[in-house]
């Protein structure tokens, strides 16, 4: 009776784990990323204020903007991939963000 369910749990359980994992290790990463950038600005303005350095703020937000207009498309391709089938995505889904918020 329940033979033609075990497919779809277990992919829906894979997509979790994955998905888990994946939002878990998103989160942490951008934690020491924004902890980098902070040290990186923080070091700009400290060299900034003895007179060591000048810093070109305009382009700093360009480059750093720049930078963060690719996020969407790897947001797009990962929701792509997921989307390819519903247990696989449902599970992904839930696990990425259950990951995203524990970590």
């Amino acid at each position: 009776m329940y033979e033609h369910l075990a497919p779809a749990l277990t992919a829906a359980g894979l997509g979790f784990a994955a998905g888990f994992s994946l939002g878990y290790l998103s989160k942490k990463l951008a934690k020491i990323l924004a902890a980098v950038v902070g040290a990186f600005v923080g070091l700009l303005l400290l060299l900034e204020y003895y007179g060591i350095a000048s810093v070109d703020y305009g382009r700093l937000l360009e480059v750093l903007l720049g930078i963060s207009w690719r996020a969407p498309d790897l947001h797009a391709s990962l929701l792509e991939l997921a989307s390819k089938r519903l247990p696989s995505a449902a599970g992904f889904a839930t696990g990425l963000y259950t990951g995203f918020k524990r970590g």
